[in-house]
């Protein structure tokens, strides 16, 4: 919730930072109930703003002509909650990915991964051929090269493409 309806009462004057309509300033309440606050502004403006949907909205009691410093505005803010955290895959592995990637490219051709017939199950084995190579106590594959695990985060990669995909 962004803000309490219950913090505010009628004829409060308000300094409202709405990102929605881009006004910053001095409004009227008008209305409150549980879940909102109607709000008016000197030019006649207003809105009606539910604090459990308008999370891009702020709303400060004021008592000053002058605004309370925000809070943060509108372009500090990042509403990525929820969203993947893809700043914590490790460089690493993403270097990692991209040379096998690029073995791959050489080899075959760029994105023809995508193109083998009973790809997931193909996928999974050779993981588990890589997986069994490291149990082995091997540690970089003969043919590329290239390390074991990377081959097989690079398959993991692909089984995780089209099981998300619904293939």
């Amino acid at each position: 919730m962004n803000f309490n309806p219950e913090d505010f009462n009628v004829g409060d004057r308000v300094w409202v930072h709405d990102a929605w309509s881009g006004y910053s300033g001095a409004a009227t309440v008008t209305e409150t109930d549980a879940r909102s606050v109607g709000y008016e502004r000197p030019d006649g403006g207003g809105c009606y703003v539910d604090s459990h949907k308008d999370l891009c909205r702020h709303l400060d009691v004021v008592e000053e002509k002058e605004p309370p410093a925000p809070v943060d505005s509108y372009h500090e803010r990042k509403f990525d909650q929820g969203k993947s955290r893809i700043d914590l895959i490790p460089g690493e592995a993403l270097d990692a990915l991209g040379d096998i990637l690029a073995y791959g490219c050489a080899k075959y051709a760029e994105d023809s991964w995508k193109l083998v017939p009973d790809a997931k199950k193909r996928y999974m084995a050779a993981l588990g051929r890589h997986y069994a190579a490291m149990l082995r106590g091997e540690v970089v594959d003969e043919e590329s090269g290239r390390p074991h695990i990377e081959h097989l985060l690079t398959n993991a990669a692909f089984v995780t493409y089209f099981t998300r995909r619904g293939e």
